[in-house]
């Protein structure tokens, strides 16, 4: 993939990402070009399956030092890969920036052996709620 391409991989969602919290592993240099090189907070996320998911996921994001308040311009989110901890995470973001974060899918890319940035680029979860909210019966 040309370097013209993966730039305007990550653009592709009409997001410009100036900083990153990770909550999972850490980026590739693939993907951190594929984003324009933005800031990154790395954010351990270990759960203890035997306790109560929600209590650690609030301990987790009370750790985070970037603003989770919806006032960080070009804030984007990488999911931890745990469905569990991903459906808690996105409902305390939600409740702390009043709407969902932008997200940044990765994908594996065999070739090169390690994640990079999806093809359809940093997505608006607010966007794809409210295109839904036109779709309820």
């Amino acid at each position: 993939m040309a370097e013209k391409e993966l730039n305007t991989t990550a653009m592709q969602g009409g997001v410009k990402v100036l900083r990153i919290v990770n909550f999972s592993h850490p980026l590739s240099e693939q993907a951190v070009e594929q984003l324009g090189h933005p800031e990154i907070e790395n954010v351990r996320v270990q759960i203890d399956l035997d306790a109560p998911v929600a209590p650690q996921i609030v301990d987790i994001v009370d750790g985070v030092e970037t603003r989770l308040d919806g006032s960080v311009a070009g804030l984007a989110i990488v999911l931890p890969g745990m469905s569990e901890a991903t459906a808690y995470l996105l409902a305390e973001l939600h409740g702390r920036m009043g709407g969902f974060p932008n997200i940044i899918p990765l994908r594996r890319d065999d070739e090169m052996g390690v994640f990079v940035v999806a093809i359809e680029g940093v997505q608006s979860l607010d966007r794809v709620r409210r295109a839904a909210r036109g779709r309820r019966a």
